[in-house]
């Protein structure tokens, strides 16, 4: 069965593509919460110790980047905002009077302000990220404001997602079928 015929948004890659990354994010995020988080140093041993902890949220965080890089090739396509999308943004999105967001192609409004979200702040996070597992070869100004800048991505992470899963399992919007996204 094709995917213009199951009435499916999302081919099975991009499927899988979005759960290595959701995947990954929470190992990422329940793998560093015992880092940042004295009382929640029990995360830690959940994964074994310290080092084991920090081994697999840098495998996660390698996971995560090429998981990003996936779903940020499959997607672009359809996530770059246009002219009618611009149009409900300035009579104020949701605060406004402009109604839902337009649901023209593949994605509303608000969706495609969620992939550009992640796709910027998942470079913003793979990059810090790289310059924050070996601090050694960096200079310190760098270092500190890489810590800032991976605890800010990491931050969005966690908010958006429980937005993103909210608005997907508990406010479902209208689902087209594959045919009328075109």
């Amino acid at each position: 069965m094709s995917i213009k015929d199951s009435g499916i948004g999302s081919s099975w890659i991009e499927r899988v593509g979005h759960w290595s990354m959701t995947g990954s994010i929470l190992l990422l995020f329940f793998t560093n919460c015992g880092f940042l988080f004295s009382s929640l140093q029990i995360l830690q041993h959940l994964f074994g110790n310290t080092r084991i902890s920090s081994s697999i949220h840098h495998s996660a965080g390698i996971f995560f980047s090429i998981s990003l890089v996936i779903s940020f090739s499959f997607w672009i396509k359809d996530c770059l905002p246009d002219g009618e999308d611009l149009d409900w943004l300035k009579g104020g999105g949701y605060f406004g009077r402009s109604g839902p967001p337009p649901s023209k192609g593949k994605f509303n409004t608000t969706q495609k302000l969620y992939f550009l979200g992640t796709a910027i702040f998942g470079i913003m996070a793979s990059s810090s990220g790289i310059v924050l597992w070996s601090p050694h070869l960096f200079k310190l100004e760098l270092v500190a404001w890489c810590h800032v800048f991976h605890c800010f991505s990491a931050t969005f992470f966690a908010v958006t997602g429980i937005i993103h899963v909210y608005h997907r399992h508990f406010l479902p919007a209208p689902r087209l079928k594959r045919e009328e996204y075109y």
